[in-house]
């Protein structure tokens, strides 16, 4: 799950027409993202939470080490919802967001009652991206069940061939992740990332996950390198001067460099 490739997509890169291998891809795309959330220290899928933060100060408020893309309910250390008015996220034309900064003007602060530990608290969404306006891209197509149940498992659409196996769809705030496509039938596995599970009418509007196009470019490289790792030894040979010596195989230079750039500095 929140795979930031297909394997259909893998395919296409490696040049595989053939079906025999589709489970082993499958299983590389997963492994690939998993790897580079590893590598990066960050995830970059969508996933709703609530944050417990210490007071820091009266007017600011650093969410890192997470990364932030939009708040829901923002609750002082007094217990009182903040007016989503009276706050703003920094920065202010880029994403992630690094913090959020009570408005000036606003008349209110951040505060605490009995401890500034884990005093305050914030319900939203959270995940790196670079262009999260254009994050979920409408599918062109809807809901055909009429409705599609809360528990359903299986989820209708107009064309199948607008969607693929191992990519997140949003149906109004619901997260639902797709596991296999027949005809026009999607299975779906629902209410994931932090969301709930609900009815949805027929004609609810479908998007789908669209990781940062770097991002899924490393991660396509990174599952190329690890499919190709099954027909590779384990062990790499050099011969320099002093004698044969044998060098275990890592990852390509490249994409570690990548992963570097995009790595979280822990504090």
């Amino acid at each position: 799950m929140n795979e930031y490739i297909t394997y259909d997509e893998l395919k296409t890169y490696l040049g595989i027409t053939g079906t025999g291998d589709d489970a082993l891809l499958e299983r590389t795309c997963t492994r690939a993202s998993r790897i580079w959330d590893t590598l990066t220290r960050r995830r970059f899928y969508e996933e709703e939470a609530t944050k417990y933060l210490n007071f820091q100060t009266a007017r600011q408020l650093f969410v890192t080490p997470e990364d932030l893309l939009s708040v829901t309910t923002l609750t002082n250390g007094d217990g009182n919802a903040i007016s989503s008015s009276d706050f703003y996220l920094y920065p202010l034309n880029r994403y992630p967001k690094l913090w959020i900064e009570i408005g000036r003007s606003s008349g209110v602060y951040f505060t605490y009652s009995t401890t500034s530990q884990r005093a305050i608290s914030v319900e939203g969404l959270w995940g790196w991206h670079d262009d999260y306006g254009h994050a979920w891209e409408d599918s062109g197509d809807t809901v055909q069940d009429d409705p599609l149940g809360a528990a359903a498992t299986s989820l209708n659409v107009s064309d199948g061939n607008n969607f693929q196996v191992q990519r997140m769809m949003k149906i109004e705030s619901e997260q639902v992740y797709i596991t296999g496509i027949a005809g026009n039938a999607l299975t779906v596995e629902r209410a994931k990332n932090g969301t709930t599970a609900a009815e949805h009418a027929q004609g609810t509007a479908i998007s789908v996950w669209q990781p940062a196009y770097d991002v899924e470019h490393w991660a396509l490289r990174l599952a190329a390198w690890l499919y190709r790792q099954k027909d590779a030894p384990f062990m790499k040979v050099g011969f320099p001067q002093m004698g044969v010596v044998e060098v275990p195989a890592s990852l390509p230079p490249d994409i570690r460099e990548a992963a570097l750039r995009y790595r979280r500095v822990r504090l």
